[in-house]
């Protein structure tokens, strides 16, 4: 595997988060060696004063308790380098221990500048490597994960055509029963559907992160970009999407409205407690390019598109998921829903939700977490009615599924072999009726033909499967 700087810092930070573990087990279990050896170094160096390590006290127990979560920290960002997350608070733990450091050496003896000198190496090693790539411009929730094993990662996008027409393409690489990477693509033509896959083993995915170029295209399109998916001539990267799935054919580029969301709660994703982590890292982009289907030609023109991003050891269970940035009247609304049920201990939960609605220049978001009272989510045979609830709105919205003939079915496969369908229409119609709490205002948005709805489901479908 080529030594990209991501995998450059996330062997560094592994590195540490083994040393952490080897100094913390010698300072649990021997802390009067740890001291001896501390000080044998200080007079060797003709350092004096004293460190005090008095075995299971109240602030050695702390200490421990603090070792644990930089340990943590540093295993996470060797994880998923490209998170600023876990990084900052680790680089910010190791800054302030160097200058307190530094300020005991100058009050309590020159012992202490050998632990300055060890946090401060830390934090510079961690400094030089990650800055290599921190500083490329890189939309958040959009890099490639560092994918577990067994594990797998999707990019996805729409493209709202026009006249009853819209495309949704797919980059997915799976990791686990069956290993490979692969191209999807359906492109929605009134009661026509236009289906493509295009499939390659897992080890033809070129390495993220380096500037791989698609063929006969022009190099300076493609500069300080951030490559995530490279296959053949299908590439994904920050700013552009090329690709081929069968007689489909796609080559698009954007321009970003700074719209973007994490719907996995921070915590969640750092503790690794969810299978799935699902970003909506471009939830509001224009595109424009084109889109070949066999001989006939689309050019694409500022079109509305989005484009989302989800990792992890395992699919959910079932799931229902909306995106909508094209309403009626061209209303300046994005709205994004999901709502899946997961397995824990052989039981099913009740839907866990995740509603982002931008409106009138913010972004509201209401999470199930947080409000379960006030979240409803209920969907099947396509229609799905869904209930939100935040401090200052109230959303009421329904997503209603178009003709059978105009709903793909789709077989994804999951890490450990086994099949989901996925009932996947891209010109689904949206309403919302939305309650200001604050103003008492009452809106009500309506899109007709242009909003993405999937429902997935582990049950087995009565009709033909389009891909």
């Amino acid at each position: 595997m080529p030594l990209t700087p991501q995998r450059s810092y996330s062997l560094l930070a592994r590195f540490w988060s083994l040393a952490f573990i080897a100094t913390g087990l010698i300072f649990a279990f021997a802390p009067a060696l740890l001291s001896q050896q501390m000080h044998a170094a200080a007079q060797l160096l003709g350092l004096g004063g004293d460190v005090d390590m008095t075995a299971w006290s109240m602030w050695h127990v702390i200490a421990l308790s603090l070792m644990v979560a930089v340990t943590m920290l540093a295993w996470q960002s060797a994880q998923r380098p490209d998170e600023r997350g876990p990084y900052v608070v680790l680089q910010t733990a190791k800054v302030f221990s160097t200058l307190t450091f530094l300020l005991l050496a100058c009050t309590k003896g020159g012992v202490w500048l050998l632990c300055a000198l060890t946090d401060g190496s830390i934090a510079l090693s961690l400094f030089a490597v990650r800055r290599t790539f921190a500083s490329q411009p890189l939309v958040a929730g959009f890099a490639r994960a560092a994918l577990p094993s067994p594990g797998y990662e999707v990019w996805y996008g729409k493209v709202d055509l026009g006249d009853a027409r819209a495309l949704w393409f797919r980059y997915t690489l799976l990791d686990g029963a069956v290993q490979q990477c692969a191209t999807w693509a359906l492109l929605f033509d009134g009661d026509k559907i236009h289906a493509g896959k295009q499939v390659w083993p897992l080890r033809a995915a070129q390495a993220h992160g380096v500037g791989l170029l698609p063929a006969l295209l022009e190099p300076a399109r493609f500069a300080n970009r951030h490559t995530v998916f490279q296959v053949a001539d299908s590439h994904l990267d920050d700013g552009n999407a090329i690709g081929q799935a069968g007689h489909l054919r796609w080559d698009l580029s954007w321009q970003d409205r700074g719209r973007h969301f994490e719907h996995t709660p921070w915590l969640l994703r750092q503790l690794g407690l969810t299978g799935t982590t699902f970003r909506s890292p471009l939830a509001d982009i224009r595109m424009s390019g084109t889109v070949w289907c066999d001989d006939q030609v689309v050019t694409v023109n500022d079109a509305t598109g989005a484009l989302g991003h989800l990792h992890g050891r395992r699919h959910a269970d079932s799931w229902a998921w909306t995106h909508c940035n094209h309403f009626d009247g061209g209303q300046e609304v994005v709205f994004e829903a999901i709502s899946a049920r997961i397995r824990v201990l052989g039981r099913l939960t009740p839907p866990l939700s995740s509603f982002m609605l931008h409106i009138s220049g913010q972004t509201h978001v209401f999470s199930s977490l947080k409000r379960w009272r006030q979240t409803r989510s209920t969907w099947g045979d396509g229609v799905w009615h869904l209930v939100a609830e935040n401090s200052a709105l109230r959303v009421v919205g329904t997503v209603h599924a178009p003709t059978t003939a105009q709903v793909a079915l789709v077989t994804y496969t999951d890490t450990d072999g086994s099949s989901l369908w996925c009932a996947n229409s891209k010109l689904a119609s949206l309403t919302l009726a939305v309650h200001d709490k604050r103003t008492d205002r009452q809106q009500t948005f309506t899109s007709t033909a242009c909003a993405a709805f999937e429902e997935v489901s582990r049950q087995p479908p009565q009709r033909a499967v389009t891909l």
